[in-house]
């Protein structure tokens, strides 16, 4: 993920971006990637919602997992729970293990 992914100001900017002319072979393949991203995230979205009564990092393991699912209210459901001070701070951290700016978030929005 961009450093950038939660800002409203990026969102705005994927959404006009993502008009795209595609050939029939490579439409097979944007949806065999879109249904193997869908599937990853929702078992990543499992996961953590086991790890709620688990062991783990659960509320992460969601925010990773939703964010690999298109739904409607998919920003909203994002942004309540990166409204938990804990799950910027550990996102952040995680960015930062693996040599990575940190996220920027909205300060409104949070």
């Amino acid at each position: 993920m961009d450093k950038t992914y939660f800002l409203r100001e990026y969102r705005e900017q994927e959404k006009v971006d993502d008009k795209h002319i595609l050939t029939f072979p490579h439409k097979q393949r944007v949806w065999l990637v879109e249904c193997v991203k869908i599937l990853l995230g929702m078992v990543l979205l499992v996961a953590g919602i086991a790890m709620l009564i688990l062991p783990g990092q659960g509320l992460i393991t969601m925010v990773v997992g939703l964010s690999l699912i298109p739904f409607p209210g998919k920003r909203r459901l994002e942004l309540f729970l990166l409204s938990r001070k804990a799950v910027r701070s550990s996102l952040n951290w995680i960015r930062i293990k693996a040599d990575k700016d940190p996220f920027i978030f909205d300060e409104k929005e949070g």
